[in-house]
C-alpha cells in the first residue's frame, strides 16, 4: 500500500470534512497531516482499512474540544447571479444554514456533512465512525429533523420547503 496514492485519492474528501468540522482551513490542514503521518506508522495492508482509519483519525481529531462548537463550512458554489439582491439574499440563505448546522449534536453534524455533501453510504458511514448503520440512520434522521425545523421559517414562510 502506497501512502502517497491514497493521499492523492482521499486528500481533498478528508480536507473537506475537516474544514467543515473545524471551520479553518489551516487547522483542517494539520489535521490531515497529522492523520496520513499517523497512518505511515501503521501496519495497514490495504486501502479500505487506510480510508477507515483515516477517517477516524480526521473527525477524532476535529472532534477535540478545541474544535467542538465551531461553525460549519459550507463550500458548495453559489449559483452566478448578477443580481445584487439576489446574491444577499443567497448568502445570507447560506450564513443561516451554516449557523443551523453548526448547531447540530456534534455526531448529527458528522454523519449529515459525510452523508450529504461527500455522499457516504449509510454502512460507510457506520464502519468509519464504528457504531450501528441504525445508529446512523437515527442521528442523520434527528439531525435533518432539527435543521427542518430550524431553516423552515427562512424558506418562503415554511411554504415550499422539501426534505433534503
Amino acid at each position: 500500500m502506497e501512502i502517497e496514492k491514497i493521499y492523492e485519492k482521499y486528500k481533498k474528501v478528508l480536507m473537506n470534512i475537516a474544514v467543515r468540522i473545524v471551520a479553518n482551513e489551516n487547522d483542517a490542514e494539520d489535521i490531515i497531516q497529522t492523520a496520513f503521518l499517523k497512518l505511515s506508522q501503521k501496519h495497514i495492508k490495504n486501502e479500505k482499512q487506510a480510508l477507515s482509519y483515516l477517517m477516524k483519525t480526521v473527525i477524532g481529531r476535529a472532534k477535540n474540544k478545541k474544535y467542538r462548537n465551531t461553525p460549519v463550512l459550507i463550500t458548495k458554489p453559489a449559483v452566478s447571479n448578477s443580481d445584487p439582491e439576489r446574491q444577499m439574499l443567497d448568502q445570507e440563505l447560506k450564513d443561516v444554514i451554516k449557523n443551523a448546522i453548526g448547531r447540530l449534536q456534534y455526531k448529527e453534524r458528522v454523519i449529515l456533512i459525510m452523508k450529504k455533501y461527500e455522499g457516504f453510504s449509510h454502512k460507510e458511514i457506520s464502519e468509519i465512525l464504528n457504531i450501528k448503520e441504525g445508529t446512523v440512520r437515527v442521528l442523520l434522521y434527528r439531525g435533518m429533523r432539527k435543521l427542518e425545523k430550524m431553516l423552515l421559517p427562512y424558506i418562503k414562510g415554511g411554504e415550499e420547503w422539501k426534505r433534503i
